[in-house]
């Protein structure tokens, strides 16, 4: 049953009950979900909530439909780094603990004069001293997803001082607590790594990386944070959303 107490939508609560069943392994890849009837009835909703439900399983990539056959839990080859993710939870974490997977990799944080690509999403002159926190980032007993650097002013780290601290994860919800809600400009690219990207992230001659470039802002459109990510191509994928989602009924 869902709760209206919860605050949470509807679709999202069936979603979130449909996806622990995926993550424990009471349902596997290949098996099939219940039907749109079934759920309706087991939840005492809508069908456009139960569908609403299914769309957010298929925009995490954790099943496929076919038309006339029904939802089937899909195979899980790689992440899908979602938009809400970031814009929503905590990003990365958010995104492995959804697949049931356990993050692994390294953080570093120095203060640095920051460069002219940040300084510019930032709004700063090039040199700029900054705080620069290095992530490698991966899951548990594979080689690294991803690399991303973020640079954050001072003033932001005043505010949020755990930025500066790597032992201590969880970026946008210190972004959140200290300045409410933001918002995020990503440009996405693919090329060729350099000798130490394929290094690090373990990379086959010949394959591409995924270029992440983002700049973070509050509500008073102030530059909280850049960001350059080097993704791993084939380890992770990027989902995005658009429009005017649905309320439930």
């Amino acid at each position: 049953m869902v709760k209206r107490a919860s605050g949470r939508p509807f679709y999202v609560q069936i979603a979130d009950a449909l996806r622990d069943e995926i993550i424990s392994g009471r349902v596997r890849p290949g098996d099939q979900l219940p039907s749109e009837r079934e759920l309706r009835d087991r939840y005492r909703v809508s069908q456009k909530t139960v569908r609403g439900a299914f769309d957010q399983l298929r925009a995490e990539g954790l099943v496929v439909s076919y038309q006339g056959r029904g939802v089937f839990v899909r195979e899980q080859s790689v992440p899908r780094r979602l938009s809400t993710d970031i814009a929503v939870f905590e990003g990365w974490y958010t995104m492995l603990a959804r697949q049931g997977l356990k993050p692994a990799g390294g953080t570093t944080v120095i203060r640095a004069p920051c460069p002219p690509e940040a300084a510019e999403g930032l709004e700063i002159e090039p040199g700029t001293e900054v705080v620069v926190r290095e992530r490698d980032m991966g899951t548990e007993g594979e080689p690294p997803v991803m690399l991303a650097t973020s640079y954050f002013p001072l003033w932001v780290v005043e505010q949020a001082p755990n930025l500066a601290d790597s032992n201590v994860s969880g970026m946008p919800k210190w972004l959140r607590e200290a300045f409410g809600d933001f918002y995020s400009d990503d440009t996405l690219s693919v090329r060729m790594p350099t000798p130490d990207e394929r290094d690090r992230l373990d990379l086959d001659a010949g394959v591409p990386v995924q270029i992440i470039r983002g700049t973070t802002h509050d509500q008073e459109h102030r530059a909280l944070h850049a960001i350059y990510v080097v993704g791993a191509g084939g380890r992770i994928e990027f989902g995005y959303r658009y429009g005017t989602v649905p309320t439930d009924s």
